[in-house]
């Protein structure tokens, strides 16, 4: 029950809230507060891959392999660039991985079974990392971290995740050596109910967590965040109910893990969906702009003022800004997303690069539909990442019945290579789960 309404919560929150209000602070970074711009470059085996940030899902990649831990993260399974092969990333000879094709019957002895919170999947210097559910009264945890090896053996559990005080800790990010995660604290005040979104990182060397609070916000209205990494900092895009305009605002904070020190370097109107949020090598932040109604502007920090960097306005239909990945700008158009589910041979989408270049504009192919089970219906995008070269696409699907309860639902990992000649579309993998024993593992 506790995956089931995880599950649910991180499906639902991004959907809250649109950030439009409030006022801002100086960005240093962008004043020369660092000097030293090799504080922002990028290691592969210490750092966050923030194309694969605060997903639904688990994401990962190498140069030979994608990991993909999907919807409930009971099991890694891997994608073998070269040779096609899609499998759980389990070795055993005899292993049946999980029974009926139903990811939610695995086999718990299995390699590939790793019971993965939502999105808590890294890969850094050669090792798998993951956020596991596991209770542990003990520790007053109800996770755990663990690493193994990239073919699934090896794994070594490295610290339970205890759990703040009044805290329900979700969106565990991982970034050199350092977890990070936010949670919600309710509290009562003179009658009033508030609500407090509060970060926590902590080292993960030390077989047990000891926890910094990086940031608090307190509203009376349910706030949310995303996190970006770059260098020693970590950046959160904090939605939260401003309670004198009421409004909904956004904030975007930087903390710096090496320091301790952190500050806010936007506080203001006219920020969209924190999914469609960027830090670029160099510090630089980019993010959805979102303004009466309109999200089809592409905006960037500077010098603590919000500006526009592009527009994705279409005199046939604009388009909004839908995600930010690493070198792309990535917005979408469907006419007919005020009905549930979009239909999928609706969607149009629009790459450009930082400078503005087009890199594709056109149908979103959606050839994978036919690789799914028969009798799958599309329900929804639940992730679009990438860059320059390539994006990454994660859809859902489900099995209708008559009463919508208890219906099996799906997905499919899809690659598209951003070519001259338009998208080459690749299925990755597809999953089908349906509950079976009331939900028990």
């Amino acid at each position: 029950m506790k995956k089931v309404l995880a599950f649910l919560l991180v499906l639902l929150l991004p959907c809250l809230f649109l950030c439009a209000c409030g006022k801002k602070a100086a960005d240093p970074a962008q004043e020369g507060g660092n000097e030293n711009t090799d504080v922002y470059a990028y290691d592969p085996a210490t750092d966050m891959d923030n194309r694969f940030a605060s997903l639904r899902s688990g994401i990962a990649e190498t140069e030979d392999v994608i990991y993909w831990a999907p919807n409930d993260g009971n099991m890694l399974m891997y994608y073998d660039k070269a040779s096609g092969e899609f499998a759980p990333l389990c070795g055993k000879p005899e292993c049946e991985h999980f029974l009926n094709g139903n990811m939610l019957e695995p086999v718990k002895s299995c390699n590939a079974y790793v019971n993965a919170e939502n999105g808590a999947l890294w890969y850094m210097g050669d090792k798998l990392y993951y956020a596991a559910y596991e209770n542990d009264p003990a520790h007053n945890a109800f996770s755990a971290l663990y690493r193994m090896d990239p073919d699934g053996t090896n794994k070594e559990k490295l610290m339970p995740i205890s759990v703040p005080e009044n805290c329900a800790l979700q969106n565990y990010q991982l970034h050199r050596g350092r977890l990070y995660s936010y949670c919600y604290c309710k509290e009562v005040n003179d009658a009033e109910i508030n609500c407090s979104l509060r970060i926590y990182s902590t080292p993960i060397d030390k077989g047990e967590c000891d926890y910094t609070l990086v940031y608090e916000r307190t509203t009376y209205s349910l706030s949310w965040c995303r996190m970006r990494f770059v260098g020693p900092y970590m950046y959160a895009f904090v939605c939260y109910h401003d309670d004198e305009l009421n409004e909904s605002c956004a904030d975007i904070y930087r903390w710096n893990a090496d320091t301790g020190e952190g500050e806010s370097l936007y506080d203001g109107p006219g920020l969209g969906g924190g999914n469609a949020f960027w830090v670029d090598e160099n510090g630089e932040v980019y993010s959805q702009m979102y303004t009466d109604g309109d999200s089809s502007k592409f905006g960037r920090i500077v010098n603590g003022e919000l500006e526009a960097v592009m527009d994705f306005s279409d005199p046939t239909g604009d388009f909004y800004v839908s995600r930010i990945g690493n070198g792309v700008v990535i917005a979408l158009r469907n006419d007919t997303e005020t009905s549930w589910p979009a239909d999928p041979e609706h969607y149009d989408i629009w790459l450009r690069d930082f400078d503005g270049k087009t890199l594709y504009k056109g149908k979103l192919p959606m050839a994978w539909l036919a690789q799914m089970q028969k009798g799958g219906t599309f329900w929804s995008i639940d992730a679009l990442t990438g860059d320059e070269n390539a994006i990454i696409a994660e859809y859902s699907v489900r099995w209708r019945n008559a009463t919508h309860q208890n219906e099996p639902l799906g997905g499919c990992l899809v690659r598209y290579e951003i070519t001259e000649n338009g998208l080459v579309e690749t299925v990755l993998g597809t999953y089908y789960e349906k509950i079976v024993n009331n939900g028990l593992l």
